[in-house]
């Protein structure tokens, strides 16, 4: 029996040991996988310059750490063959090269290790009139009642419909040959992302301008920013320096009116089962503008104001301290007045009398803040306008040493 139990505990032992040693040779061999890739780089442009020579790096990453960079050089036929690629499920890939000085990638994964991959490259144009403006779409989600700001999110689809990468040439042309977008008076915290690579924002006229070059084909930039408002109306101008196939303008039903004599209005859509009212416009001209009015703008409340006007920059800290000093004097009476609910000659917060010495109270204390008033004047005349409030005489007060 104690032989019998040698033996297995042996032989398990044994498996065991052989299991380990397999599992970590297994985990090791499939951490150190690689893979390769062949591909060619095309000229897009109807051209016979072939891109010999050029570098093409894959950048490897995991996550959005970089974790290697692999490089060939096109042959004389176009192609490039780049070995030793680590594989990993967690692994992205960007393959890119730049021509022209203008970079051009595509995303590809492990399983494309397997197939051909094309990068096109283009010659370059400054001729703007082959960028078209396919689809303008302004969304109004949210307005902000306190701060009086609408929050808008624009979105453009535009196009290449060349075979050359358009370039702005600014020295050449001027800032007005950038793709420019306009944007209301005063607007604030302008956010831009797009699917192009390179180039600026640039802040031009009535607006802002991108430098990015634009290859063939169809691209999309999303910009959003907030614009002020006062009172419950908001009309401005909305330009189309390279025209628009459509403009639509989205708003979120419930929350403002949007009209325009020179969209149409269509039918309500729901976009993630929210509904928005729809207006909008065909075949816009190049330099041309529509007029759009935003209604039943929503005012900020009292309390809303009153912290507007607190946080501002041109409230000066000192009033700051008056304010609160106001808002502890008006508790102090509201609580004082109904613990002595009983007694006479006091006045309560519901006669317009005891709100008329508060605010007399609050302008003394800006003017001596201001320094228009004497220190021995202030003390003396605020001294007696709490004595009204408090229903005593003013030799009933103790002096402060």
């Amino acid at each position: 029996m104690t032989t019998n139990i040698l033996a297995i505990w042996k032989y398990s032992a044994i498996l065991s040991f052989l299991l380990i040693i397999f599992g970590i040779s297994a985990s090791f061999a499939y951490g150190n996988e690689t893979s390769s890739i062949t591909g060619s780089v095309i000229n897009g442009t109807n051209t016979n310059d072939t891109p010999v020579g050029i570098i093409v790096s894959l950048e490897i990453y995991d996550g959005d750490l970089l974790v290697a960079i692999k490089e060939d050089s096109v042959t004389e036929k176009g192609t490039f063959h780049i070995e030793n690629i680590p594989v990993k499920d967690s692994y992205s890939y960007d393959l890119k090269t730049d021509y022209r000085d203008i970079e051009y990638s595509v995303s590809i994964t492990s399983p494309m290790f397997s197939e051909d991959v094309t990068l096109r490259v283009y010659e370059i144009t400054d001729n703007s009139d082959l960028v078209d403006i396919l689809g303008y779409t302004t969304v109004i989600n949210e307005v902000d009642s306190r701060d009086s700001l609408i929050n808008t999110m624009e979105i453009i689809t535009l196009e290449n419909k060349g075979d050359r990468t358009f370039r702005a040439d600014v020295a050449k042309n001027g800032p007005m040959s950038l793709i420019r977008f306009s944007l209301p008076s005063n607007s604030v915290d302008l956010d831009v992302q797009s699917n192009l690579s390179g180039g600026a924002v640039l802040q031009v006229d009535r607006g802002f301008a991108i430098s990015a070059p634009i290859p063939p084909g169809t691209h999309e930039i999303i910009f959003e920013y907030r614009h002020p408002y006062s009172g419950e109306f908001l009309s401005f101008e909305k330009s189309f320096p390279f025209g628009s196939k459509v403009f639509r303008v989205l708003v979120r039903n419930g929350i403002i009116g949007v009209r325009s004599d020179e969209l149409d209005l269509m039918e309500p859509i729901i976009l993630g089962n929210v509904m928005y009212h729809r207006i909008e416009a065909r075949e816009i001209p190049p330099a041309d503008s529509v007029s759009i009015e935003f209604t039943k703008l929503p005012k900020p409340t009292i309390a809303q104001s009153v912290m507007r006007t607190i946080l501002s920059d041109r409230f000066p800290p000192i009033a700051i301290g008056i304010f609160l000093v106001c808002i502890l004097l008006a508790i102090f009476f509201l609580l004082f007045n109904k613990r002595h609910a009983h007694a006479g000659g006091l006045f309560s917060l519901d006669d317009p009398k005891s709100l008329e010495i508060i605010e007399e109270i609050c302008k003394l204390d800006n003017l001596f803040a201001s320094g228009d008033i004497s220190e021995a004047k202030y003390i003396q005349e605020r001294t007696e306008l709490k004595s009204l409030i408090l229903g005593f005489k003013q030799t009933d007060v103790y002096e402060v040493i």
